[in-house]
């Protein structure tokens, strides 16, 4: 009697109902399965769509700022070459046809040079092409006409770079460079500078 009663309140317990519903279920049917998977591609589109989004900003934010330091550098470079520049030529609306630079870079130069992109290897790429920015003749061999202000390593995520004009102001002594930060097709810096010419602006004694 005793024993007849413990099993019928074992009966009535709730994880004894829920264990016997559980066994009582024949499984998931076909729709189930495929909604479930349905579900689960849907959530894993999601998830990689936003992973390679938070990927490609991260790149994007990441080449802009190395973009500026390239800018910077490229800068002070350029302002180091035309500070020091003796012979300057120049058509009537002042742009900077050609340019005789500091003696380091004359004697192996010569005349009639000028800031130029060229490739990896020194070839130069054209009038407004963007590249690495050199001194030195658009023509002759790479070795003997040209010298790169700055080395390969300076142009991280391929980046590149082009002076897109020169003037000099005659009254005032000092050049203006436009010099631009390229990626692929895209533009990311186009910025003005100013650079004296210290032999123009220090008198005749």
């Amino acid at each position: 009697m005793f024993t007849i009663f413990q099993k019928k309140i074992k009966e009535k317990r709730p994880e004894s109902i829920l264990v016997k519903k559980l066994k009582d279920r024949a499984g998931m049917s076909l729709s189930e399965v495929l909604i479930a998977m349905l579900i689960f591609l849907l959530v894993s589109a999601g998830m990689a769509s936003g992973v390679q989004f938070a990927f490609n900003q991260y790149s994007k934010a990441l080449r802009i700022s190395e973009s500026h330091v390239l800018y910077s550098t490229l800068q002070v470079v350029i302002g180091d070459e035309l500070r020091y520049t003796e012979i300057i030529k120049t058509d009537d609306t002042g742009k900077v046809t050609e340019y005789q630079g500091s003696s380091a870079y004359r004697s192996k130069y010569g005349e009639g040079s000028s800031l130029i992109s060229v490739d990896e290897d020194g070839n130069y790429l054209g009038e407004g092409a963007f590249g690495q920015i050199a001194y030195g003749q658009t023509s002759g061999t790479a070795e003997t006409s040209r010298k790169k202000l700055l080395s390969d390593a300076a142009y991280t995520r391929d980046l590149t770079a082009r002076v897109s004009s020169v003037t000099y102001d005659e009254d005032n002594c000092y050049f203006t460079v436009k010099l631009e930060i390229g990626y692929k097709d895209e533009t990311l810096i186009s910025e003005e500078f100013n650079v004296y010419n210290v032999p123009r602006t220090i008198p005749n004694k």
